[in-house]
């Protein structure tokens, strides 16, 4: 193979570069080197070498590789499995997704990095895997190496690696398979640990659990114990000679590992059948019974074994925490019964040898007896069977009982029944079934059991099912009311013990355990007199012994030593022992002794006791028995009439008979109860009485009579309920109302308050008022001292809310002072005046600037009316001094500097929102961006400038050129708050709606829809005062000589005068965001374009009607019509031009001013003009229009008017336009 030395162009695409670009893109690459390195040598470079050893590949190497790339393209990317290309020095080429997702890193990092850097341990040490590939000349080799991650995570891969080679046998590259095999080795890393564990354990349990072990292995049983991980850890003699291996073959390894093959071991489907019965078991932590097992048992009858018959159950033991730790494995040998079910089969068989014989027997069965073939297709069907299910197509079903098993067995009954027709095992088992006739699913125990062949093969199952509903529903029954017994005996209030005949405690209740203060673990299973040798000889002795002797119950109170109370005993003897009942008399004794001292005591009570007997409830009510003498005084009625009567002689129309059956309910229930009732004396007059009543009980514990004791409340009721009103009156009131002591601790906090400051008063009570709405201690101290030495204080405060926001209250506080119910108090009334104080603030802003507004409007006019002259004589010298180059220069100056004056006159103009605008439908996105550019330029290159512009924004109602000078005036405001480091700027279009709310809360500005455009700086912003300010004319935060102070103000005018809205916010240090909201336009018409600009000044011959008061002005302007050639008739007001018009009937256009005095301003002229010449043509002029021509910020239809200043130009051009269009008043 030929070389050559050379150093590649940086042009020349290297075909190796590791830089995680496709393979696409690499054979493009490879394409193009090859025509260059094929130019260089003529078509025989197959390589070329670099300075820096690198490998640039020729032809051949070329063809290889796109072929190679062309091969496993389609796999490469989608391959789950890392894929890597390597060039001879082992450098990667390019990797797939999957390799890169292995390291944790971006193609573009993986590329070009050196295999073997990332292995960290490779097989035997090695430093080069792959130089066996070289060494051997073998095309491919499997190994296993940890690689280090980018993110220094280490990865165990298994990688295939195969070489490239040529003609000659030389390596042009490598392909590396990567497989990461991590999990498996962390898997085999935990088995190990496992199994060091397991041989640990075994180790100790040998030292400490021989004997353990020995007794263990002995107990009679099939059965064997496994971890929850499948590790068995025992088994018994029996198990271990069952299934034919050593016990050290057996025990200590993993289960399924361990068990041995058939004959004697299981088979691959008896072993599947155990795993999924143990991971049910470590699933769920419950029993799980397996299908029957049919096994062959070594060595018994035979060289070929004993057929045994195994029922296996496996069971959860649980460790710390609940968690399944342990699964014993049980298998009962059930090969005498199964034998027995064998015989039954062999006597089926004989049975179906005859099948009429069969069927006569089958349908004469109790039973629902049915057959199936070997695969579970149902033959046959008793007649029992049919006329349960109620179909006779049953034969028809696909699946055997298809249809009918009740949904919660039929997945349970399927899978059992699959189980046996694959094992041919038989089953028994129990589901619920549909009946045909009336729906009902009814418990059925099904058996099959399988016919075989001489050859032992099944050919048929037969199967019963037998109705056992009736048992089902009686078992349940059962169980269900011995767990009510049970937990009846265990929650009643009464002692319940029982003993057996030997008087040992077979049962103690919760309150047993209570009476007699020992638990019951103490006492089940220990004899009672043993327990408590007190008893022996005493009254409960003879009681119990005889109850027992003479099987008859007894019933007796007496003073327990154990319970050291009284008790009463009720004893019920049955044949295998005795049940008592003890109940707990002492607080009835206690009652009654009460009972006899409130006898004597209740006569001197002024409150009311009366006495009833317990029945009956329902009207007319248990009758009085007892009444004190305080019942007469109270009510009006004598002992004689009460006695005998009802309590209800006392109610009437306004007795609240919800109370009246609570109270009814109560004594249903036989428990005290309290009450508040509206009653009426004898002679009508209501009174509130309060009822305390309480049941008294005889020995027997049933409820003999009624006490009630009641006690006139009248006066309490009408002061709680003058109370309470004075308290909804409060809650109601539309001010925060707060009561609190003169140490500022508060004690009322009404809704209000609540609402207007978000403590509750729960949080409020109790607090002092500094901590919740206080904050300014001077204003507080100031107003409290005031407050306690004159008794009142009145003013406006600054309050906080919960949420730290603050509000502006008109705060009454009124001195309460001390009595002897109570101490000295404030009552503190705040009203809420936070948005009357900020509207108040924007209506005198707002007056400011209409102030404002109304003298700068007046200056303008005089102001323009002098521009006007000195514009208009600049341009006339300026064209007669031509050959006058020293006078060419002072014109100049001067007319820049009226021109200059004349921009802080429009300025001013646009403040006072006198100036004249041409409102039109405009798209604001288009307008920003066509002078986007000039923007630009304006701002500077060290402020970004971003616009964010939405594609469906509303059209504006609004003069563009106005706009364009707002905004422009808005950028630069916010480039010169933004020096000396520059910033961002942001302007913003959209759309929105200010809606009622919005517009309650702010001045001068109506709820509609707008398109709002938004100037955001970061600059230095703005403080409070400084932004209270901010529209005023001539205000200005910069140097002097630097800024008019006239750029917001313009801009604050325009949007105004456009019928809109601006707002401004901005904070020191955080920038100021200025938002215009421009009306949006009604029109459906596409937006209009700007006006074409001026052209060469035109003159006529025409007659003009010239209208100007101020001398200079209406002099210098006859000057400029006659120099433009027109005949010119001037009149100095509205009255002499009106009889000049009369006079002069050849006059062809009205030139006059707009603010005229003497009673006529220039569109009353205009108006009576039109009155004697219709068609006369209008043109105003005016520096200042003070709404004559201007309707809603715009100028009225037809009207033409040329704004003071004026060059002559613009008069010129005015001129032609009024004539041309006929101009309107």
């Amino acid at each position: 193979m030929t070389q050559r030395q050379g150093n590649p162009s940086e042009q020349d695409e290297r075909a190796a570069k590791g830089d995680g670009e496709t393979l696409n893109e690499l054979i493009a690459q490879l394409e193009a080197l090859t025509t260059r390195i094929e130019a260089m040598g003529g078509g025989g470079v197959d390589a070329i070498v670099g300075q820096s050893g690198s490998i640039y590949l020729g032809h051949a190497a070329r063809s290889h590789f796109v072929q190679q790339a062309n091969l496993l393209r389609p796999i490469f990317r989608s391959a789950a499995t890392g894929m890597v290309l390597l060039d001879p020095q082992k450098a990667i080429v390019s990797a797939n997704p999957a390799f890169c997702e292995m390291l944790r890193a971006p193609e573009d990092k993986v590329a070009g990095l050196a295999f073997l850097d990332l292995i960290m341990e490779a097989p035997g040490s090695e430093a080069d895997p792959f130089a066996e590939l070289n060494a051997t000349r073998t095309t491919s080799r499997i190994f296993e190496a940890l690689l280090r991650g980018l993110n220094g995570r280490f990865i165990a891969t298994r990688i295939s690696a195969s070489a490239d080679r040529d003609g000659d046998g030389e390596v042009l590259g490598y392909v590396a398979i990567v497989e990461n095999i991590t999990p498996q080795k962390l898997a085999e890393a935990e088995r190990s640990r496992i199994a060091q564990l397991e041989r640990a354990a075994r180790q100790e349990a040998a030292i400490k659990g021989i004997q353990f072990n020995t007794l263990f292995e002995a107990l009679p049983g099939l059965y064997f114990v496994c971890t929850s991980d499948l590790v068995v850890v025992g088994a018994s003699d029996a198990f271990v000679e069952a299934i034919g291996v050593e016990r050290g073959d057996f025990v200590g390894r993993e289960l399924f590992d361990a068990l041995p093959p058939e004959p004697f071991g299981y088979s691959p489907a008896t072993a599947a059948l155990l795993r999924t019965s143990l991971e049910k078991v470590r699933a769920t932590g419950r029993p799980d019974p397996m299908p029957l097992q049919q096994r062959v048992i070594p060595g018994a009858a035979g060289e070929d074994g004993d057929t045994r018959y195994w029922e296996p159950l496996n069971s959860p033991v649980f460790g710390i925490g609940g968690k399944v730790e342990f699964i014993i494995h049980r298998a009962d040998d059930i090969t005498d019964t199964r034998r027995r079910e064998e015989a039954l089969e062999r006597s089926v068989r004989a049975v179906s040898q005859s099948e009429e014989r069969f069927r006569q027997l089958a349908n004469a069965l109790p039973q629902k007896v049915w057959v199936a073939d070997a695969g579970g297709g149902l033959q046959f069907a008793s007649h029992r069977l049919v006329n349960f299910i109620g179909e006779p197509n049953v034969l028809e079903h696909e699946q055997l009982f298809d249809g009918v098993v009740h949904p919660e067995e039929a997945e349970g009954f399927a899978l059992l029944w699959s189980e046996s027709l694959a094992t041919g095992i038989p089953f028994a088992t129990d589901f619920r079934m549909r009946r045909g006739s009336d729906g009902m699913y009814r418990w059925q125990h099904a058996t099959a059991v399988p016919i075989r062949n001489e050859a032992g093969g099944v050919v048929e199952w037969y199967g019963t099912l037998n109705d056992v509903h009736d048992l089902k529903i009686a078992e349940a029954n059962a169980r269900r009311l011995a767990q009510q017994l049970d937990g009846t005996l265990r929650s009643i209030t009464d002692g319940v013990i029982t003993w057996d005949r030997a008087w040992r405690y077979t049962f103690v209740n919760a309150e047993a355990e209570r009476l007699v203060r020992r638990n019951q673990d103490e006492l089940l299973g220990h004899c009672l007199w043993d327990e408590f040798p007190e008893l022996i000889g005493t009254e409960l002795d003879y009681n119990f012994r005889r109850a027992v002797d003479e099987m008859a119950s007894r019933r007796f109170t007496y003073a327990s030593p154990v319970m050291r109370k009284w008790v009463t005993v009720s004893i019920f003897p049955f044949a295998d022992g005795v049940t008592v009942i003890f109940r707990d008399v002492e607080r009835e004794r206690v009652r009654e002794q009460r009972l006899r001292l409130l006898e004597a005591a209740v006569s001197q009570l002024n409150d009311i006791v009366l006495i009833t007997e317990a029945y009956p409830l329902d009207p007319p009510g248990p009758r009085i028995v007892f009444l004190n003498e305080a019942f007469q005084a109270n009510t009006g009625y004598t002992m004689a009439e009460a006695i005998g009567s009802t309590p209800r002689l006392l109610q009437g129309p306004g007795t609240n008979r919800a109370e009246t059956r609570r109270i009814r309910e109560a004594l249903v229930r036989r428990e005290p109860v309290r009450a508040e009732l509206l009653n009426y004396k004898k002679g009508g007059d209501p009174f509130w009485l309060e009822l305390d009543i309480l049941p008294l009980f005889d020995t027997s514990g049933d409820v003999t009579h009624f006490v009630s004791v009641m006690r006139d409340v009248t006066s309490r009721k009408r002061q709680q309920s003058l109370m309470t009103w004075q308290a909804e009156m409060l809650d109601k009131s539309a001010d925060a109302i707060i009561v609190r002591d003169t140490a500022n601790v508060v004690t009322y906090w009404n809704r209000t308050a609540e609402r207007v400051y978000g403590f509750s008063a729960e949080e409020a009570i109790g607090r002092h008022i500094s901590d919740l709405i206080d904050h300014n201690p001077v204003a507080l101290r100031a107003a409290m001292r005031e407050t306690i030495e004159t008794g009142h204080w009145v003013g406006r405060m600054d309050k906080y809310r919960k949420d730290g926001s603050v509000l502006t209250v008109q705060a009454n506080w009124s001195l309460i002072p001390a009595s002897d119910e109570r101490d000295a108090a404030i009552l503190t009334i705040n009203t809420d005046i936070s948005e009357k104080v900020r509207l108040e603030q924007q209506i005198a802003q707002s007056a400011r600037l209409d102030s404002l507004g109304k003298l700068t409007g007046g200056i303008a006019h005089d102001l323009n009316n002098l521009l006007t002259i000195m514009v208009g004589s600049t341009d006339l010298l300026l064209k007669k001094a031509v050959d006058r180059p020293d006078l060419m220069t002072l014109l100049t100056m001067s007319r820049s500097a009226a021109e200059r004056g004349s921009d802080l006159v429009q300025r001013l103009l646009s403040f006072a929102r006198r100036q004249p605008l041409d409102p039109r439908p405009t798209d604001v996105n288009t307008l920003i961006t066509n002078f986007e550019p000039l923007l630009r330029r304006a701002i500077g290159e060290n402020i970004e400038v971003e616009i964010v512009m939405p594609g469906e924004v509303w059209l504006a109602e609004v003069d563009p050129g106005q706009l364009e000078n707002a905004i422009l005036n808005l950028c630069i405001n916010a480039r010169d708050a933004m020096q000396p480091d520059g910033g961002h700027l942001t302007i913003e279009t959209s759309n929105v709606v200010l809606d009622e709310d919005y517009v309650n809360r702010t001045v001068e500005v109506e709820a509609g829809d707008y398109v709002l455009v938004s100037v955001t700086d970061t600059g230095h912003g703005m403080d409070a005062a400084t932004l209270d300010r901010v529209f005023e004319p001539f205000f200005t935060t910069k140097s002097a000589g630097s800024s008019s102070g006239l750029g917001l103000s313009m801009v604050y005018g325009f949007v105004k005068q456009s019928g809109g809205h601006i707002a401004v916010y901005s904070e020191e240090g955080q920038g100021t965001s200025v938002r215009l909201f421009l009306p949006r336009s009604v029109s459906t018409s596409d937006p209009i374009d700007e006006p074409t600009r001026r052209g060469e000044i035109v003159g006529g011959d025409e007659v003009v009607l010239l209208v100007e008061d101020d001398d200079m002005v209406r002099d210098h302007a006859t000057d400029l019509l006659k120099g433009l050639g027109y005949t010119v008739i001037a009149a100095e007001s509205g009255p002499s031009a009106m009889i000049m018009l009369r006079d002069h009937p050849e006059v062809e256009l009205l030139f006059t001013d707009v603010v005229m005095p003497g009673g006529m301003n220039g569109k009353q002229l205009a108006e009576a003009a039109r009155e004697m010449r219709p068609d006369l043509p209008v043109l105003y002029t005016s520096g200042y229009t003070d709404h004559t021509i201007i309707a809603h910020g715009r100028l009225e239809p037809g009207v033409v008017l040329l704004s003071k200043p004026y060059r002559l130009a613009d008069l010129a051009s005015k001129l032609r336009q009024a004539l041309e269009d006929g101009g309107t008043p």
